[in-house]
């Protein structure tokens, strides 16, 4: 099962790198990609797991993801990723609310 683990790189939630380190072909990714790059990702892998800081809104970028057509909302994964996210199974989302 290939695993996309989206987790805002944020030294006040560096402690949930524990969750997925032992996660077997698992792709992490931490910032530098666009919106579009990301829903392509979730798009490739059979599972989602997802942390950091969030609200009812969504999982916010925190300044490590690129702005890239896509109204910037503060959001890495918003309403636009839902349908995406509605066809895996498994997934793990944690994020400060």
């Amino acid at each position: 099962m290939k695993t996309l683990i989206i987790h805002p790189e944020d030294e006040s939630t560096s402690f949930l790198d524990i969750v997925y380190k032992d996660v077997v072909d698992k792709t992490v990714v931490k910032g530098g990609m666009s919106k579009m790059d990301v829903m392509n990702l979730i798009n490739e892998h059979d599972r989602v797991m997802m942390m950091g800081h969030g609200s009812p809104g969504g999982l916010f970028s925190v300044g490590q993801f690129k702005y890239s057509g896509w109204r910037n909302t503060g959001y890495i994964i918003d309403q636009h990723c839902v349908p995406l996210l509605k066809e895996k199974k498994d997934n793990v989302f944690i994020w400060c609310n």
